[in-house]
């Protein structure tokens, strides 16, 4: 394996750059990633755009893993597109241009581009793999993008500190994107802000803007779990942040995305021998 964007942008440039046909939106942390991708591609598809939805790992199908407009590929679909790209990457290694075999992920990566680029989306949002600046999804130029949170996590390949595992999740940031943060503890949250400013990044803090409660209205949220007030919370912020950007959104659009957002197995209810557990 090669750490590194080498791989995934040398896959894009020979596929086409399929990612530069649709704006992205990219969503970094240690927890809570995955349910504030699920949210804002549901405020998007609320807002009547066209979405693709890319996360990881997936629980039974790798299908699950790249949706448009809300529903997973079909395994022909998928089947098609990880052929072309199965097949770029061998041409490239032949050719040299690849010293490494990509990873799984990165051709994962490469293959919803390929998929979202053929669906004609408008938007992709997507969920880092691992850490941020050096993950297969950073090869895109986002229009926004969020950190929900960060902690301990993946530190051989991170590093041991919060300050370096901080480092490696604001690797998404670019400069002049909005960037949403959830709740983070303050040694990250200097380094967030101190690479957000050097980028000239707008850094904005969700809990300061999100209104939450406005939003609900009195509903309740799709998601289970307190922490889930907090995922939504920064799916609202991003939300409001394309609205602010000429992406026109809308209350109805923001209420869907906390409302009206299934995400399987997430402390999710199911029936065991008649009960609902």
């Amino acid at each position: 394996m090669k750490f590194g964007l080498d791989n995934i942008r040398a896959l894009t440039a020979a596929l086409g750059h399929p990612e530069q046909n649709f704006r992205s939106i990219i969503i970094a942390g240690t927890n809570g990633k995955g349910s504030v991708t699920a949210m804002v591609e549901r405020g998007l598809r609320g807002a009547g755009y066209r979405t693709g939805r890319y996360t990881s790992p997936h629980l039974l199908r790798l299908e699950e893993r790249f949706a448009i407009d809300g529903t997973e590929v079909t395994p022909k679909v998928l089947h098609a597109a990880a052929a072309a790209v199965r097949d770029t990457a061998e041409r490239l290694r032949s050719e040299k241009i690849l010293d490494t075999q990509p990873t799984f992920f990165e051709c994962a990566t490469a293959i919803a581009f390929v998929l979202f680029a053929e669906a004609r989306i408008q938007f992709a949002v997507l969920e880092v793999g691992l850490g941020g600046r050096l993950d297969a999804t950073n090869a895109v130029t986002p229009i926004a993008a969020a950190i929900t949170s960060i902690d301990f996590d993946h530190q051989a390949q991170l590093g041991s500190s919060i300050a370096s595992i901080a480092r490696e999740k604001a690797g998404i940031i670019k400069p002049g994107i909005p960037v949403v943060c959830g709740p983070l503890l303050p040694e990250a949250e200097q380094i967030v802000r101190e690479i957000s400013n050097a980028a000239g990044a707008t850094c904005v803090n969700a809990m300061d803007v999100a209104d939450l409660d406005g939003v609900l209205a009195g509903r309740e949220l799709s998601l289970r779990g307190m922490h889930q007030r907090t995922n939504a919370a920064v799916a609202i912020a991003l939300l409001r942040q394309l609205d602010d950007r000429n992406v026109a959104i809308g209350l109805p659009a923001l209420r869907a995305a906390v409302t009206d957002v299934d995400w399987p197995g997430r402390l999710e209810p199911f029936q065991y021998r008649g009960a609902h557990v």
